[in-house]
């Protein structure tokens, strides 16, 4: 958790990134079926637009999780790992300063927001295998090719209406606990 705190920027811009990328290729991937006519039923539909939606909902959640902890707290955590370079003594000492100072209460709230972050991720990861599916059947409908083919086959459990409702439910979760929704509902 310390070691989150420090790297709070990397992490999220690494975040960012994804969800960039997870975004283009979704709004990319939606374009180019929509120029060939390929939208044809509802299915094409949520596997193509819902991806770039739900990755609009991941900046938005990000944004929240990145708000809910200090800045102060971040530059705290920075200042105790100093310009030394990283080694185990460095984090071990450094993480039992930053537990002490902060104590239990924010220490769960950030723990709370660390679960948001891996909620955020894991939607995005999901989102970009549905995203996936939806290009190689697409495709494997074209063209037939055997590594299409097996990247559809690959990626097919995360074709249905069960990741719909999952990353929906990803996407809820990881927003109830960035507000500190979760926080509250525990710590009342």
């Amino acid at each position: 958790m310390f070691l989150f705190a420090a790297f709070l920027p990397q992490i999220a811009f690494a975040l960012y990134c994804f969800i960039s990328g997870v975004a283009m290729f979704s709004m990319t991937a939606s374009l180019l079926a929509w120029l060939t006519g390929q939208f044809n039923t509802i299915d094409w539909w949520r596997h193509a637009i819902f991806p770039f939606f739900v990755s609009v909902g991941c900046f938005w959640v990000t944004e929240q999780a990145i708000q809910a902890i200090s800045p102060d707290v971040v530059a705290f955590a920075q200042r105790l790992l100093g310009n030394s370079p990283l080694s185990v003594a460095v984090v071990i000492s450094g993480s039992f300063k930053f537990f002490h100072v902060l104590g239990d209460r924010y220490v769960h709230w950030m723990m709370f927001d660390m679960l948001a972050f891996l909620c955020i991720a894991l939607c995005a990861v999901v989102t970009l295998f549905q995203c996936v599916y939806y290009v190689a059947l697409s495709n494997t409908r074209v063209s037939g090719g055997t590594g299409w083919q097996l990247l559809t086959a690959w990626t097919e459990r995360f074709s249905g209406m069960g990741t719909v409702i999952f990353v929906s439910l990803l996407l809820l979760a990881g927003w109830f606990l960035a507000t500190g929704g979760m926080y509250r509902l525990v710590h009342q």
